[in-house]
């Protein structure tokens, strides 16, 4: 969030530092996708657009291993048109985007919001303030269940996936 709002080129990585691509590339495929889908929305919660451009880019592993082939797979969410942040939070006051009464944090974007739960163990039910798609099932909804630190990324219009 500091790097992001103060203008300075970052890469945070959805592996850990130290960590080799071939232990993220062996995961399978639905273990991959919420892993990225949690990285996804951790660099969402604090980036920031001056002009169309952001100085901070989230680094990845494009491959994944299957049947001993190595093959490329970028997850569809980065092309999700989510849009520019409709708010901003100074990194001391993170706990802003929390959900009133809940764990829960939420960030709202021009075409959707970003939903994250950062706990460990517990799940969280969220109630949302009005209709959302749903990009990966294209179901319209009012209430998401988080699983324990898990991300999800919702658009305000079916016709925007």
């Amino acid at each position: 969030m500091t790097a992001a709002q103060s203008g300075q080129a970052a890469i945070p990585l959805i592996i850990n530092a130290g960590m080799k691509t071939a232990i993220f590339e062996a995961l399978d495929r639905d273990a991959r996708h919420e892993w990225e889908r949690w990285a996804y929305a951790l660099y969402l919660l604090g980036v920031e657009r001056k002009g169309g451009a952001c100085p901070t880019k989230l680094g990845t592993v494009l491959y994944y291993r299957e049947n001993g082939q190595r093959y490329v797979d970028l997850d569809e969410c980065y092309f999700w048109p989510l849009g520019d942040p409709a708010e901003t939070r100074r990194p001391e006051d993170i706990d802003g985007y929390r959900l009133a009464g809940q764990g829960a944090y939420a960030r709202r974007f021009a075409n959707g919001i970003v939903l994250l739960n950062p706990q460990e163990d517990t799940a969280e039910e969220i109630e949302l303030d009005r209709e959302y798609v749903d990009p990966e099932s294209r179901h319209r909804i009012r209430r998401v269940t988080m699983a324990p630190q898990s991300g999800r990324i919702l658009l305000i219009r079916e016709g925007q996936e």
